[in-house]
């Protein structure tokens, strides 16, 4: 199994859709099996896991949810990051929703592009009856 994360931390920043705010953001590379998580740096680091389990809402925009803490707009970047087979990354924001820049998933799909690392191959072995990981 091969995962893939940033070779560095990006960061832009950018005015949000549906607030207005003007939201600085970091992608910061992840170690394996992390995933991709949102941390809101203004709400003492709450972390919200890119997962299904956590979407509260999709009307109009994908927001995710975890406890109080929640990201809207996460769909363009979300979407980049898919098309560029990324598994693993730390999405700092201090603000309630992902910067809409141009309104595509160019924007973050060009930087991340640029910046893209495979971290690890994973193979698994099983040698009487025991297993084996072995990381290349």
């Amino acid at each position: 199994m091969m995962q893939k994360t940033l070779s560095t931390t990006i960061s832009f920043k950018g005015n949000a859709l549906h607030t207005g705010e003007s939201v600085n953001v970091n992608l910061v590379p992840s170690d394996t099996n992390t995933g991709i998580t949102f941390v809101r740096t203004d709400l003492d680091n709450a972390e919200i896991p890119a997962l299904v389990r956590y979407v509260n809402r999709t009307n109009r925009q994908t927001i995710l949810q975890n406890g109080e803490a929640t990201v809207g707009t996460v769909e363009h970047l979300m979407s980049s990051l898919y098309a560029l087979g990324i598994d693993n990354l730390r999405i700092e924001l201090n603000g309630s929703e992902i910067p809409i820049l141009d309104g595509s998933a160019a924007p973050p799909l060009t930087r991340c592009s640029e910046r893209m690392t495979s971290v690890i191959f994973v193979f698994i072995t099983n040698i009487k009856n025991r297993l084996h990981v072995h990381l290349i």
